[in-house]
């Protein structure tokens, strides 16, 4: 796994690639804060205004989101419940002819100024 791909470059080159694409949405959800500011920064060079344009949300609600310019939405996990679930469900899956157990992590969704209501309209021509 490149875990480049995960960072704020990672963020920029997978927004250029929908622009390729022709892709038109309102909304980002993004698997952490990092690729987020990345979208954030490459939606600006292509002439969108997060939120008015574009709502952008990260996720594991990091102090670099909340700093970042607009301040990031984000999902908020407990870090340490998460890695026990998962080592939890590894193990039971290793086990002969074990499932997965079904584990709810509590979350909390922080909502910043990267998001705001969807539009109606295509973005602007580029």
């Amino acid at each position: 796994v490149d875990v480049s791909a995960l960072g704020m470059q990672g963020g920029r080159d997978a927004f250029r690639t929908l622009l390729a694409r022709g892709v038109d949405c309102t909304a980002i959800l993004c698997s952490n804060d990092f690729l987020a500011a990345g979208v954030i920064v490459e939606s600006r060079i292509a002439g969108l205004q997060v939120p008015v344009d574009l709502s952008i949300t990260g996720y594991n609600a990091t102090e670099f989101g909340a700093a970042f310019d607009p301040p990031i939405a984000s999902v908020q996990t407990p870090v340490k419940e998460h890695a026990i679930a998962v080592a939890e469900s590894l193990l039971a899956m290793m086990r002969e002819g074990a499932k997965a157990p079904h584990t709810t992590i509590p979350t909390l969704f922080i909502p910043r100024l990267s998001i705001g209501p969807a539009r109606n309209s295509s973005w602007p021509e580029r």
